[in-house]
C-alpha cells in the first residue's frame, strides 16, 4: 500500500504544479536519473535548467528542486524538469 501512496503523491505534485525536492543519482546520455518521493524518474537533458544545462553531468549526487510533467503508474514512469527557482535561474 504504501508504494501506491508513493504514486498518489507524485501524481498530487503533477497536478498541483508544486516542486519537489529530488537527489541525482547518475546520467546516461539522455539526461539524469534522480530519486524523488521515493521513485525513480528520469530529466531529460532539455529539462534541465539553461543556467545548468552546459554541465549537466556535474548535478549528479546534488539535490535539485523539480517539476513532474508525467507520473504513469502503469508503466512505472515519472517524467520531470528542473524547476525554475531564484537558487536556479532560467
Amino acid at each position: 500500500m504504501q508504494h501506491l501512496d508513493r504514486w498518489d503523491a507524485a501524481d498530487e505534485k503533477r497536478r498541483t504544479g508544486q516542486p519537489v525536492d529530488a537527489e541525482v543519482t547518475e546520467a546516461n546520455r539522455g539526461g539524469l536519473i534522480v530519486r524523488l518521493l521515493g521513485l525513480r524518474a528520469f530529466l531529460p537533458v532539455s529539462q534541465v535548467a539553461q543556467a545548468a544545462a552546459a554541465d549537466w553531468r556535474g548535478l549528479v549526487g546534488q539535490r535539485i528542486q523539480v517539476e513532474l510533467l508525467e507520473v504513469n503508474r502503469r508503466r512505472n514512469r515519472v517524467i520531470v524538469r528542473q524547476a525554475v527557482t531564484p537558487a536556479t535561474p532560467p
